[in-house]
């Protein structure tokens, strides 16, 4: 992509904008309640859960790629927030809320820096096959953290594993009056949606449930108070003492935020077949956090629940998001007092409902199918993401996929030229085809590199074992390789005095002009000899006849 698209030129006319309103506002009936939790969870005063809804939302879409990533207050970060900030300051101090403003605006200056940087290739570490198992893991996490407000259960548990335990043990201290909004809230909308997709049901269940409690309803729990006012813009400061001490919390935030919102925005756009421009995300991202902490709030991350909520109410663009912040913005000023009445039991049972809908069994199960050993990986990274959290699953997944890339290029895939009649052919070194009678072509589509210099100089010196009739010429067509490392250049050297020892003389053809450069002043070619390197494989074949 050539840059960060507008907003207004994202939403195509057939994209109708009225079903971006209905998913704006259904995103917002939802995300309202849940990010004052998150401003809980973070030591933040409640108001600033609202806050990072506003201004860091129109920040990201001024630059993002994404049309379909929602950005605002999350668990992972807020949780992180919370444990990096806990001994320097007392949550929810005025000193807390400064170092916390602080904290987004550092993540938001990296996030930046990265963008510079181009770094949104390290979000292509993580492959298809390992989003749908990070999907799964947080819908997971995200549903069993639901459990205690949807059962009525007294747990302040910490952690999925622990939260679920707790659950059971106290599961006869669970409220009947809770458990059944929970039951009728869940029906309700996953029946509603199943006859009535187009029918905002979470919508309607919060309206009509602050009503019935508000109008006299059953005594259940409901959310604090929420005070209402705008942001007021702030300077968050902290000297040098403090950002040193700030940024391993920094750091570790803006890995998860550019992992987490990466992993996200890419496995959407898949879903619908479309591109993302992570780097575009990255300066978002970046701004989104920078205004977070110039307006009062705390850092934000791109939200896999919050995305879910958007595209199954219909949000197809950015405009949906635009519309939850106007929504967010209205409740802040207006309606604020009026959310004291949401039953904390039906937003734990929307949220539950959502975050299930993250878990896509259909697209595991065409996993295992097609890749069992992928499929265990994606099912590793789900297990990492719900036993110890959203950062190390996602460091999991990059470090899956990078070793999943280096088990491809440490045997990498080779094969011998040959011909049959006129037309060139490639077989399996198994068949040990030469292209002429003591002439075998060895074609390998890989870079050298020091993790498979050994494996590729072993290989070779193998089709000399009862080659028929003996190898004298072994020409290595090195047009697929584009890199040669140093290790690798050593390599090729002891090769060449191997097969030199054993009579057999060593050729390239078609060697990248930087490649041969690399080799050259390495002092291999004066090695070889250039009589020995041709530019193709006629010429090779050639001087091998006329020898």
């Amino acid at each position: 992509m050539t840059g960060p698209p507008s907003v207004f030129r994202s939403v195509h006319p057939r994209e109708r904008p009225w079903a971006q309103v209905v998913a704006g506002i259904t995103l917002a009936a939802i995300a309202v309640p849940e990010v004052l939790g998150f401003a809980r969870i973070a030591g933040m005063p409640i108001q600033t859960g609202l806050f990072t809804m506003i201004v860091p939302v129109v920040a990201y879409v001024a630059f993002c790629s994404s049309k379909h990533l929602v950005v605002g207050a999350d668990s992972a970060t807020a949780a992180i927030l919370a444990a990096g900030l806990g001994s320097l300051a007392v949550a929810g101090s005025h000193e807390y809320v400064r170092l916390a403003g602080m904290v987004a605006v550092l993540t938001g200056v990296l996030l930046v820096i990265a963008r510079l940087l181009r770094l949104g290739f390290l979000a292509d570490f993580l492959s298809r096959t390992l989003l749908v198992g990070f999907l799964a893991g947080v819908g997971v996490q995200v549903a069993c953290g639901q459990l205690p407000e949807v059962l009525g259960v007294p747990v302040h548990a910490h952690g999925t594993v622990v939260t679920v335990v707790d659950v059971v043990r106290n599961l006869g201290s669970a409220t009947p009056t809770d458990m059944a909004l929970s039951a009728a809230t869940m029906l309700i909308i996953v029946v509603g949606e199943r006859f009535a997709p187009k029918v905002p049901w979470a919508l309607l269940v919060v309206v009509g449930s602050i009503a019935f409690v508000g109008l006299g309803g059953p005594d259940v729990s409901t959310i604090a108070d929420v005070p209402s006012g705008l942001p007021i813009p702030v300077l968050p400061g902290a000297d040098l003492d403090q950002i040193h001490r700030l940024m391993p919390t920094v750091l570790i935030l803006a890995v998860v935020v550019l992992a987490q919102s990466a992993a996200t925005a890419r496995a959407y756009a898949a879903r619908r077949d479309e591109l993302v421009d992570v780097d575009a995300d990255l300066a978002g991202l970046g701004a989104a956090n920078l205004m977070a902490g110039l307006s009062g709030a705390f850092v934000v991350n791109g939200s896999p629940t919050r995305t879910e909520i958007a595209a199954s109410a219909g949000g197809t663009t950015q405009l949906a998001q635009l519309v939850s912040a106007g929504a967010a913005l209205v409740v802040l000023v207006a309606l604020a007092p009026t959310l004291t009445y949401l039953p904390t039991a039906v937003l734990a049972s929307i949220v539950t409902v959502i975050a299930v809908r993250l878990v896509d069994v259909h697209a595991l199960r065409h996993i295992f199918e097609r890749r069992r050993i992928e499929g265990a990986v994606a099912l590793a990274t789900a297990a990492t993401v719900i036993v110890a959290g959203v950062g190390p699953g996602v460091l999991l997944a990059v470090v899956l996929s990078i070793a999943a890339h280096l088990r491809h290029s440490y045997r990498p895939n080779a094969r011998l030229v040959g011909r049959d009649g006129d037309r060139w052919r490639l077989s399996r070194l198994e068949g040990a085809r030469q292209v002429e009678p003591g002439m075998a072509i060895y074609f390998l589509s890989a870079n050298l590199y020091f993790a498979n210099a050994s494996y590729v100089v072993h290989e070779v010196l193998g089709l000399l074992d009862d080659a028929d009739p003996p190898l004298r010429w072994l020409c290595l067509f090195a047009i697929g390789i584009d890199d040669v490392d140093l290790t690798a250049s050593d390599s090729l050297r002891w090769l060449l005095d191997e097969l030199t020892k054993q009579g057999v003389q060593l050729v390239m053809v078609g060697v990248e002009p930087h490649v041969r450069h690399e080799l050259d002043r390495d002092g291999f070619l004066s090695r070889l000899g250039e009589e020995h390197v041709f530019e193709y494989l006629e010429d090779a074949i050639a001087a091998y006849r006329s020898r």
